[in-house]
């Protein structure tokens, strides 16, 4: 295991941080991707996907604070499937996002284990 372990300060992220940062500028984006009819995904990507965490969090945060609206809802009601995980995923501070991801594999390695117990017997 200690073979496989990565400290993440020295190996850093994928994504840094863009140049041409304006949170007021991409919270806009993100509203007028979600507003009206259908949803523009590529808009969507374009913000979330270009932008470091911590850039991401300041969009979550101006988006809130200026649409009164709750960024993590306004994606669950306009997207679905995978595409929203990511979203969801790519909008949580790390140590949340980490916490999440291990309740959600302890909770379907407990129900494999339970499945596997069951046939055994």
């Amino acid at each position: 295991t200690l073979l496989y372990t990565i400290k993440f300060e020295e190996m850093g992220g994928t994504i840094v941080d863009a140049t041409d940062f304006d949170a007021d500028k991409d919270s806009k984006d993100l509203y007028d991707a979600m507003k009206g009819l259908g949803t523009d995904e590529s808009k969507i990507i374009k913000v979330l996907g270009n932008r470091s965490l911590r850039q991401r969090l300041q969009i979550k945060s101006k988006f809130e604070s200026t649409f009164g609206k709750d960024l993590e809802g306004e994606l669950r009601s306009e997207l679905g499937s995978k595409f929203l995980r990511l979203c969801l995923a790519l909008i949580q501070p790390l140590a949340e996002f980490l916490a999440k991801e291990m309740k959600r594999y302890l909770k379907v390695s407990t129900i494999s284990r339970t499945l596997l117990d069951d046939f055994r017997d």
